[in-house]
């Protein structure tokens, strides 16, 4: 070996571990970094007419578990369908008011039906008639309270799901960039570790909203899927739409809920071709979703199904009680009892009833006047 070829080799061979002496220190700074992969640097022989003649970096890779970072976006999307439901369920709690507080539906109307087993042992107190009243002008106020919070809550989970959207659509732009970069690079044999670090970011980012899968070219183009195949991201770039509620109103009216739709977006990065339906439009219940883990899926069964059934079974209360109260109270008489009652009771010809003391009748047009006889004598 000449002289010139063995301090050739011994200069290669620092430079190689001056490289790898960078790599490592960088590893360790980053090891508490959740976005950072380790690092690897590979090396391959030098050869002149047969000779070796030192050493040389080939690339510097990443050392990443495939399956298991599929796994973790998997349950990413698990994590934040239950973490979504969790969050608002704690909200509607406070709205409901927990067992046994002052608060609660059922404080309010334990207080109201006690209130009136009270006056019906001395009808004739005042004071107990205007509790009672008072108490069941409550029960109604926190009734209209509570179903006003659920619409209001359902108004904010819409508007979370439209700010989801939004975030999704702009990680998949970044995802895009970084693709045609990473996909340059490596023609150039340029190192892309650094790049596909920051392309897993922005992956992990769409997985907490929607459960996604990805598929890497050979070129390192990075494809991701939605749970129904279709694409967010690939030579071309996606757009998903959605067109968020106005008011609480807009639930209150029971208004059918705009579609969740995914658009390819042309060179000028407008909307083109017939939209895949990623989330159905319709009203609770009817909604049927592609959709189905992230918080997007927690936040669409909170506002079609969780808060519509708490709005179900609100309402199937007020009813009960309204009609349990007329009942009660159409079967009663008042006090003190009057010495005469007038009124209107829409009869047909074949009713039969059993009145006492003076009773007139007569026969209505549908104006509410009395209709004029047929007889000369009437």
């Amino acid at each position: 070996m000449s002289l010139s070829l063995a301090l050739n080799t011994a200069l290669t061979s620092l430079n190689v571990n001056q490289r790898s002496l960078s790599v490592l220190s960088q590893n360790i700074a980053n090891a508490n970094n959740k976005e950072y992969s380790r690092k690897i640097m590979n090396q391959e022989a030098v050869y002149l007419q047969g000779t070796g003649s030192g050493v040389r970096i080939r690339d510097i890779g990443r050392r990443v578990d495939e399956f298991l970072q599929r796994s973790v976006r998997t349950q990413q999307a698990s994590f934040g369908r239950a973490e979504t439901v969790s969050n608002y369920t704690e909200r509607l709690q406070v709205l409901l008011g927990r067992p046994g507080s002052n608060n609660s539906i059922y404080s309010y109307s334990t207080s109201f039906f006690n209130a009136l087993q009270s006056l019906s042992q001395t009808p004739e107190n005042a004071a107990l008639r205007v509790n009672a009243a008072n108490l069941a002008e409550n029960t109604a106020r926190e009734m209209r309270t509570l179903a006003q919070g659920i619409y209001d809550m359902q108004y904010s989970i819409d508007q979370d799901i439209k700010r989801a959207v939004d975030a999704i659509n702009t990680n998949a732009r970044e995802i895009y960039a970084l693709n045609s970069t990473i996909s340059a690079n490596r023609l150039l044999g340029r190192s892309v570790s650094e790049l596909e670090d920051r392309r897993d970011t922005h992956l992990a980012e769409i997985s907490k909203l929607m459960d996604i899968q990805t598929y890497e070219q050979s070129n390192g183009v990075l494809n991701v899927f939605a749970a129904n195949g279709n694409s967010l991201v690939d030579e071309s770039l996606y757009q998903i739409s959605y067109n968020a509620a106005t008011s609480p109103d807009f639930f209150a009216n029971q208004n059918s809920t705009s579609p969740m739709e995914l658009y390819r977006l042309d060179e000028n990065g407008n909307q083109t071709g017939t939209p895949a339906v990623l989330v159905s439009r319709g009203i609770a219940g009817s909604v049927v979703s592609a959709v189905n883990s992230g918080k997007i899926r927690g936040l669409i069964e909170l506002r079609d199904r969780q808060l519509p059934d708490v709005i179900a079974k609100l309402d199937m209360l007020a009813a009960t009680m309204r009609d349990e109260m007329n009942k009660i109270h159409n079967s009663g008489i008042a006090f003190p009892g009057a010495g005469s009652y007038t009124g209107t009771r829409q009869v047909t010809g074949d009713s039969f009833s059993q009145w006492a003391g003076q009773v007139r009748i007569a026969v209505l047009g549908l104006d509410g006047k009395p209709v004029p006889a047929n007889y000369s004598d009437e």
